[in-house]
């Protein structure tokens, strides 16, 4: 039987959050992926996390499956660096802790990497159902068809969506060279993955948009545009490239 480390990047505020989405995905996972071993992760990161921290540690005492990562560092990816490089799991993925993806949809990630190197879920895939704000739905389009294509020249379709599975082996070689702890992450991974021919799966999901983002578009955009510029110049590790 696979193993698999579903994590949870997550930060002080997100306290409200936690308790009611590790209930709810321990219950379906106990009923649904009945296939793998399973594990849930908090990845907890950045500062003033005292609470998230003694929240976790309760939780675990009544959740056997459930355990917490901390790392100072700010930043989604921080969490996620730091839960995957400490996972000894066959699959490591991730979701966010708000839930945007239903949950009936992870039994179809977790298998997508039966065959390929990582599996994706995207909201431009022409069956996914997608409940979203104009404003983010509008940005996000200007980013992964604009920016994404024409700057970095990668085809994922859908590079932050808070939904991705991969085999363990191939995030812990790629995770060394992710720069960046924060909202980039996703966008430093897929891309290096796919400019070193690792295999990607892609599949519809069902979508509603959460009301606790950490992500503001005002503030993260330009910076995401100059992020973008250094690594589509940034020398890629050939060595690393699958073979």
């Amino acid at each position: 039987m696979k193993s698999v480390d579903i994590a949870f990047p997550v930060y002080r505020g997100n306290l409200e959050e936690i308790e009611s989405t590790i209930q709810k995905v321990s219950a379906y996972c106990k009923k649904h992926v009945k296939n793998y071993d399973w594990h849930l992760v908090l990845g907890i990161n950045g500062w003033r996390a005292e609470k998230v921290i003694a929240l976790a540690k309760r939780l675990e005492e009544h959740y056997p499956r459930l355990r917490h990562v901390y790392t100072l560092t700010p930043g989604k990816g921080a969490g996620l660096h730091t839960a995957w490089s400490q996972s000894k799991a066959d699959i490591v993925s991730y979701m966010d802790i708000d839930l945007s993806v239903d949950l009936k949809d992870l039994p179809k990630l977790l298998n997508g990497v039966k065959k390929e190197d990582i599996c994706v879920g995207s909201r431009y895939h022409k069956d996914s159902r997608v409940d979203r704000s104009f404003l983010r739905k509008a940005a996000s389009w200007v980013y992964h068809t604009i920016i994404q294509r024409f700057i970095l020249r990668i085809r994922c379709e859908d590079l932050h969506c808070g939904f991705k599975a991969f085999r363990r082996g191939v995030a812990q070689k790629l995770l060394p060279y992710v720069q960046d702890p924060g909202w980039f992450f996703d966008t430093e991974i897929m891309s290096l993955a796919e400019r070193l021919d690792y295999s990607i799966k892609t599949i519809p999901i069902v979508w509603n948009e959460g009301k606790n983002s950490g992500l503001s578009l005002r503030r993260v955009v330009p910076a995401f545009i100059l992020k973008n510029i250094e690594l589509r110049i940034r020398p890629v590790p050939e060595y690393l490239r699958k073979k």
